[in-house]
């Protein structure tokens, strides 16, 4: 007996298009499960950010998909790692992400940008308040990262952000005498 082709191969379908970098259309992603998993617990959202296909990414998160990825994997932390700046600033415009999550490793946003020496992230963050001072689980701060990147950039950025809030508050501590 044959076994009718039903909602499974949508769903099979809708994640192997993803996987191939192939424009997905909003009628079979309504038609779709959004939380189907390939053999390695990665979701669509997952494969159009790794192969950055914008349209994708925006019709998917449109639909509500889970933003763990893969395997205790945040969209944000895989975007930072596959340096898809454009994603990036999608979901944290999205107001879906806060500037200062932290992953289990305890790791922020920025310390992964520092890690993978996407210069753009960094700024970005820097630029829209990422707080400088917060501690991953091995008590190691941006700080810290930084001056382990090869890219002499990455820690003067952050080191001059330090040096001028440092500077801003001894400013508001002098104007208050």
């Amino acid at each position: 007996m044959t076994k009718a082709i039903g909602s499974n191969y949508n769903n099979i379908h809708f994640l192997e298009m993803a996987k191939h970098r192939l424009m997905l259309e909003e009628f079979l992603v309504k038609k779709s499960n959004l939380n189907v998993r390939d053999n390695e617990g990665r979701n669509a959202l997952y494969w159009a950010i790794k192969n950055r296909h914008k349209h994708n990414v925006s019709l998917l998160m449109k639909y509500g998909i889970d933003l763990v990825v893969a395997n205790d994997i945040h969209a944000i932390f895989h975007a930072i790692d596959s340096i898809d700046i454009e994603t990036f600033i999608h979901l944290l415009e999205s107001k879906k992400v806060s500037i200062d999550m932290q992953n289990s490793r305890g790791e922020t946003l920025l310390m992964r940008a520092i890690q993978v020496e996407a210069i753009y992230m960094v700024r970005y963050l820097i630029h829209h308040g990422a707080n400088l001072y917060l501690v991953d689980n091995t008590k190691k701060r941006a700080i810290d990262y930084a001056k382990l990147a090869k890219n002499r950039d990455m820690f003067n950025i952050v080191h001059y952000r330090i040096l001028s809030e440092q500077s801003k508050g001894l400013l508001t501590v002098k104007q208050q005498s």
